[in-house]
């Protein structure tokens, strides 16, 4: 019907389900007033998000057969039969069956070394405390030893310790400290919950550009391991096929593979109701609990949402919070939950808290394991935004005793139809295409044919490899794993009821459809108080404590402090501000409201600008990457590709034309303020004009019912007639009185409109003064970006990570690409449907202005900066294109808290990667020289050249 030019749209009253909701006959009529008509793209997001699940569902199962399959409640080492040595053992058994104490028999029997990567020092802690015993005088004996313990024990000689206490846990950005020559044969590899573990190490979340190196380590200990009669061991609650064959993959395949999954499920598995709808319902759900004094679980994706939630509560009930710990990355290094870390259960029976609030930091190494018939806590509360559902799952199960699990799962506003979510071979082809895009858009191959150097022609064999074959074992992995989570994050409740029914738990569905906004009003008040105080923390922070190569390791680090991080983002934001003034007000404006966005988009601005900045930027990234053994598409930055769009699609010459001071929007701003506070005082003059004509209405009908008696009562006289008729002339008094009141009140309503009027005028003048423009869905500037837009569609999806779809209107594509832009630069007001765009500084234009200098003095400083260098003196890591690093770090009040998954755009205002820092003379910046021959002199003088300057030199010389 659309294809023949009718426009559609879908009667649409919330029943995503057979079980949620009844059918349309079923409605009763007040319910059939309330549907609403959606567009078609809702419709089709709602199969969608049934497509996506059961994508999800066969991407988070076995293809492989076990080898064994049992079905006990507690699994032991004799479970997995005869151990070949040089072989793979992947164990899938659930929550609570006992792989921690079957580990333990395991590591006991190891004839080598034990080395067990992680992702979260936390786990790791953890670990390490429940496989320590006693020996006959009471002495602590480790069977595991922590990478810093070791440090500790052996001043700072890893390689010894390491031989000498034949173990090691250590995380993934620190496995470059294990030399491979220090394995000894008959050792082992234990990847405990393998899938999140290699998910981290692919996604490179914390390794930042060291995370080739650390893949390639990683690549040669697994091989030298097997090879030497060794073992490799997955355990997961919920074992995938993708660690499976990543492990296959890193080893040729060359060695066995033993799978065994244990099929047991407790017959008590813990009920579930699972809600969407209004956030506000769900935490009123919560606040109620507070009111009657019960004891319950928060778990939630989101370290934000903890925080709001615990100061709200504190507001309504003080005591209560008292007795609230909050576990997150802010409040990890407190006593109380180093305490709670070391032995929850123990911590909940001695302190007896009112209540817990877990952040992803307790996903995993924490254990609740308190007798399942006295729960101590009544129910667990989930909130589920940003995470995937694997993630979730795992988090509702820290907490082990069968009580009511109310899980919230916040839905997107609808899903888009893009290739890359609908299967893995998708996603790699897209990913391949990516980098080439990227490739083309700064003209690389064609830079590199002109150096005729050895290292140059071998990176251009590299990238040539990468083009024609990008499936490698790496990429691949890394696909499947982010298939799987685009298809859990955009259908997140699909995905979590798939994983919640596979195990067996009870669900109820349930719609909050009662919006509370008092609730809403607290949460954003609370929200505001949080920023200004994270602001004021960052300004007092010690920006001189770090150098910004401590800084960045800092925040690459998984055992750094809240503190530490703070004082690394302020001396990072010192280097990539100079010259501006960081007060607090500025901080909160620049890095801290709105997630940041201001600063990020003020970069981009400056870079549309500079597009040659964006160009050599890209290139200096990619060169990273060849310098490696294989290209990571995903680690490539696309800062050319994003200003190029913006320039085709007309955006930026929109944002560019229109801009005026906040001075001239103040004007307007206050005339809008008048009009509105007119129309408010109107409309509450129109109400008690409505109350009083209600009550009118009453007394006329009581006169009507005295009347009535009095005609019933006929002409004679009567005892009664007298005293009706007394009624009635008082209630024709009250009703004149009532009349006298309702005129006076429109003349007020009079006044007020006469006023209203005025306002608006001083509106049209404010806006004529500013020559703002008046922008309606018909404007053809706004068309021809809608129909760019649409036609760049993937484009802007891949690097603006914007959704567009057919059902936008012109002008909220524009509104959403003018944003990116410059957040804060645009205003969007409706009046009589005509909608204004209003393009400002929105009091903002200093700090706007002087991040622009800012930017430009940055780098100037580093094109001085780019000379020879001592290659004897070179750092490891280049700190110019330092690419997302800051994901672990939750930043303030904004991010996930998730040192792993993804992030609900917790975008802070502090970049690590900072694409203006740019790095000196490491050698993988600029390769392409100009004079060959002074470059070819420097280097057998054991000195790097940066070729770049001297191509700037030679064409000025020219």
């Amino acid at each position: 019907m659309e294809e023949w030019g009718y426009e559609v749209e879908v009667a649409w009253w919330g029943q995503n389900y057979k079980d949620n909701a009844v059918d349309v006959d079923e409605l009763t009529p007040v319910e059939l007033a309330q549907i609403v008509f959606k567009p078609t793209w809702f419709f089709n997001s709602l199969g969608l998000e049934y497509e996506l699940g059961q994508l999800f569902m066969k991407l988070n199962g076995l293809t492989d057969t076990p080898t064994a399959i049992i079905n006990k409640q507690y699994i032991e080492l004799s479970d997995l039969g005869v151990i070949d040595p040089g072989s793979v053992v992947a164990i899938a058994s659930m929550c609570g069956t006992g792989k921690t104490e079957m580990l333990k028999s395991l590591v006991q029997g190891v004839k080598g070394q034990v080395i067990m990567p992680g992702y979260r020092n936390n786990l790791l802690y953890n670990t390490e405390e429940r496989f320590t015993s006693k020996d006959a005088y009471g002495n602590t004996l480790y069977n595991l030893i922590h990478l810093f313990r070791l440090q500790k024990e052996y001043k700072g000689d890893i390689s010894m310790g390491f031989r000498s206490e034949r173990s090691i846990l250590l995380c993934f950005d620190s496995l470059l400290k294990i030399d491979v020559d220090d394995i000894e044969p008959d050792s082992c590899i234990i990847l405990d919950e393998a899938d999140a573990a290699l998910f981290h190490v692919l996604s490179g979340q914390t390794l930042g550009d060291r995370q080739n190196q650390i893949l390639e380590h990683f690549h040669a200990i697994a091989n030298r391991v097997l090879e030497t009669r060794g073992n490799i061991i997955l355990l997961e609650d919920s074992l995938s096929q993708i660690p499976i064959d990543y492990i296959k993959g890193i080893t040729g395949g060359k060695y066995n593979t033993k799978i065994v999954v244990n099929e047991f499920k407790p017959n008590d598995n813990f009920p579930t109701k699972v809600f969407s709808g209004q956030t506000s319902q769900f935490l009123e759900r919560i606040l109620t609990a507070v009111a009657d004094n019960e004891r319950f679980i928060v778990v939630a994706t989101s370290q934000e949402f903890l925080e709001k939630l615990e100061r709200m509560i504190a507001d309504v009930n003080p005591e209560f919070a008292k007795g609230i710990l909050r576990h997150d990355r802010k409040t990890s290094e407190r006593p109380e939950n180093k305490i709670f870390q070391a032995n929850p259960t123990q911590f909940v029976e001695e302190y007896q808290p009112t209540a817990l609030f877990l952040s992803p930091t307790a996903e995993s190494g924490v254990s609740i394991d308190e007798p399942r018939l006295i729960p101590y806590f009544s129910r667990v509360f989930c909130y589920a935004s940003s995470n995937h559902a694997r993630s979730v799952y795992q988090q509702l199960w820290r907490y082990r005793a069968k009580v009511t699990r109310e899980i919230y799962v916040t839905r997107k506003a609808h899903i888009p139809d893009i290739p890359s979510i609908k299967s893995v071979e998708q996603c790699i082809m897209l990913q391949s295409k990516y980098g080439q895009d990227v490739a083309a858009s700064i003209d690389l191959e064609q830079q590199l044919v002109h150096d005729q150097s050895p290292e140059t022609a071998q990176q251009l064999a590299a990238l040539k490899a990468y083009q024609q074959n990008p499936n490698n074992i790496h990429n691949v992995s890394f696909a499947r794993y982010q298939t799987r989570s685009i298809a859990s994050l955009l259908a997140l409740r699909e995905s979590l009821l798939v994983l919640l029914e596979g195990h067996g738990h009870p669900i109820e569905l349930e719609e909050l459809k009662e919006r509370n906004s008092t609730v809403v009003e607290a949460f954003s008040k609370v929200r505001k108080q949080i920023e200004v105080e994270t602001a004021v923390m960052l300004g007092t922070a010690d920006g001189e404590r770090f150098t910004v190569e401590q800084a960045i390791r800092v925040m690459g680090s998984s055992s750094a402090t809240y503190a530490d991080t703070l004082d690394a983002k302020k001396s990072l934001l010192q280097d990539e501000l100079p010259g501006v003034e960081l007060t607090d007000e500025f901080i909160h404006q620049v890095c801290v409201e709105h997630r940041g966005r201001l600063k990020s988009a003020t970069k981009l601005h400056w870079m549309s600008y500079h597009p040659e900045v964006a160009e050599e930027l890209d290139r200096r990234n990619f060169m990273k990457q060849l310098n490696s053994k294989f290209v990571l598409t995903h680690r490539l930055s696309n800062n050319r590709i994003q200003v190029q769009l913006l320039r085709d699609i007309g955006v930026f010459d929109l944002v560019d034309t229109y801009n005026v001071t906040s001075k001239d929007y103040e004007a307007y701003d206050q005339a809008l303020e008048k009009g509105r506070q007119v129309q408010r005082q109107r409309q509450s003059l129109r109400l008690e004009v409505k109350g009083l004509s209600g009550q009118i209405s009453e007394l006329v009908q009581e006169q009507k019912v005295i009347q009535a008696k009095l005609t019933a009562l006929g002409r004679k006289a009567h005892p009664r007639k007298k005293k009706l008729k007394g009624e009635l002339e008082q209630l024709e008094q009250q009703k004149q009185g009532l009349k006298g009141q309702k005129q006076s009140l429109l003349d007020a309503i009079e006044q007020q409109s006469q006023a209203f009027t005025q306002a608006r005028y001083e509106q049209v003048e404010a806006r004529m003064r500013m020559e703002i423009m008046v922008m309606s869905e018909v404007d053809q500037r706004l068309e021809d970006i809608k129909v760019k837009a649409l036609e760049y569609r993937y484009q802007i999806y891949r690097h603006f990570r914007n959704v567009i779809c057919e059902g936008q209107s012109a002008l909220a594509i524009a509104n959403k690409l003018i944003k990116r832009v410059a957040h804060e630069l645009v205003k969007v007001g409706s009046e009589e449907s005509v909608s204004l765009y209003v393009i400002r500084y929105s009091g903002n234009e200093a700090y706007k202005d002087q991040m622009l200098k800012a930017f430009q003095a940055k780098w100037n400083q580093r094109l001085e900066k780019n000379r020879p260098s001592c290659e004897l003196c070179n750092k490891e890591d280049d700190l110019i294109t330092e690419t997302e690093k800051r994901s672990e770090i939750d930043g303030f009040c904004h991010g996930s808290d998730q040192e792993i998954g993804q992030e609900e755009g917790g975008d802070d205002g502090i970049s690590v990667d900072s694409e203006v820092i740019l790095g000196g003379g490491d050698g993988s910046g600029a390769v392409i020289g100009a004079n060959k021959g002074v470059s070819r002199i420097l280097c057998k003088l054991n000195h790097l050249v940066n070729r770049e300057s001297f191509r700037e030199l030679n064409s000025k010389s020219c």
